[in-house]
């Protein structure tokens, strides 16, 4: 197999100080065309709604990724080649399972399959193991690169395979791990300008490889640095993947993409079928989604009508709230909302979305974090208090998307039940 020379882009570095059998294994793997299809998908999907300047690939977060990995694994003990070979396979391919605009859509795309280690996993990670093992079968990828597929698809699900090298866990499925140091540096820097670079080197620098092998254990000097990182991610969760713009967006293609795929037979030889295939699925791009949903609705009214208002900027998404206090918890509002029996799409271009359907995870989990001194070892929310505030699991107020001109019905009809609508914002093309 010929080795695959590319132009290392400036945060790409490490990789040029990779041995010569990593160096090949890794572009190798780069070059693959089901690894380019990264470069049709964007790594933040509808984020860029809101925010313009989000418009890096997942091949762009792969090649952070492989030089957070590459960081990391310089800053860690020496490890045996073979392991080391099988980690940079793992930064590499760790994506290529992510549907088109991946997590804006994942969900659209779960992968059908009686296997039951498919079903447990999310639907990216189900994917890129079918995709793993497909590219086994009908090209011996990997065991051309001297890579074992058992060993990655265990890295993959976050079992490291080597007793000896447990720790390493916490380099592919870690609090601090190669993908969170690099999305979240990515991501931030692009949307909030928050520049995390600093804090990420000395992160990767203060990790310690000893200690509990399921928390992820740093030095005392890495503590302020880690703190900083985790409060960036919180942002990150809360202003950017939870967006209210970017939010609608994802429910109205997920409904679009559903509505598409119960109506598919109407357009010739059936082409936009729900995937069920590795192949199938790897056809499925951004730009693909939406001639799909632009061919439908040509010829399909109840879409077209959807279709337009979305274009022309005539629907709105708005909080559902009380008019005067706050006196209802989240679920109180989301039963009322029931009640009141909107009727929404397809049957009209109206959605409803309710508080538990925007469930934002814990941004920290106590003891997941261990900080090694003199004494031993103690929990990172000891050490950084401040921290606890993001133990908590949060919630987003239910939403409504909906036209402008069913404003003024809509609202007469939350006033009934002693609610109304905040916060409210165009959803518009940009």
């Amino acid at each position: 197999m010929s080795v695959v020379v590319l132009d290392a882009p400036p945060y790409l570095q490490a990789i040029t100080r990779l041995d010569a059998n990593s160096q090949r294994v890794v572009l190798t793997l780069l070059d693959h065309p089901i690894t380019k299809r990264l470069q049709k998908i964007q790594a933040l999907g509808y984020t860029t709604k809101a925010f313009t300047s989000a418009t890096h690939t997942r091949w762009d977060h792969t090649l952070w990724t492989i030089d957070a990995m590459c960081n990391l694994l310089e800053a860690s003990p020496k490890i045996p080649l073979e392991i080391k070979t099988h980690l940079l396979a793992l930064v590499v391919i760790q994506d290529i399972g992510h549907s088109a605009l991946s997590n804006s859509l994942a969900e659209s795309f779960i992968a059908e399959s009686g296997d039951q280690l498919l079903q447990i996993l999310p639907s990216d990670k189900a994917w890129t193991v079918r995709i793993i093992q497909s590219l086994e079968k009908h090209e011996r990828l990997f065991s051309q690169l001297g890579l074992h597929v058992d060993v990655i698809i265990q890295l993959l699900v976050g079992r490291i395979p080597w007793s000896k090298y447990s720790w390493l866990k916490r380099l592919i499925e870690g609090v601090l791990d190669a993908d969170r140091l690099a999305y979240v540096e990515q991501d931030s820097g692009l949307t909030l300008s928050l520049p995390t670079g600093r804090s990420v080197q000395r992160i990767a620098k203060s990790l310690i490889h000893d200690g509990p092998s399921d928390s992820t254990v740093i030095d005392s000097g890495g503590a302020e640095s880690t703190l900083e990182f985790i409060k960036v991610r919180g942002h990150l969760y809360i202003d950017v993947y939870n967006n209210p713009t970017k939010l609608a967006w994802e429910f109205l293609m997920r409904d679009f993409l559903r509505y598409l795929w119960e109506h598919n037979s109407t357009l010739d030889d059936n082409k936009y079928e729900k995937p069920l295939t590795v192949e199938d699925f790897l056809l499925w791009t951004d730009q693909r989604v939406h001639e799909a949903i632009t061919e439908l609705a040509l010829t399909d009214t109840t879409l077209a009508e959807a279709v337009r208002l979305l274009k022309n900027g005539e629907l709105m998404v708005a909080e559902v709230t009380e008019p005067q206090s706050d006196s209802m918890s989240f679920n109180e509002i989301d039963i009322l909302l029931e009640q009141l029996a909107i009727e929404t799409f397809p049957k009209r271009p109206m959605w409803v979305i309710q508080s538990d359907q925007l469930e934002i995870p814990s941004l920290y989990e106590p003891n997941s974090i261990l900080v090694k001194d003199r004494d031993g070892y103690k929990p990172f929310e000891r050490i950084q208090p401040s921290v606890a505030p993001l133990v908590r699991r949060l919630r987003r107020r239910p939403m409504l998307i909906l036209p402008y001109s069913s404003l003024q019905a809509v609202l007469k009809q939350l006033v009934s039940v002693g609610l109304t609508l905040d916060q409210l914002l165009p959803i518009t093309e940009r």
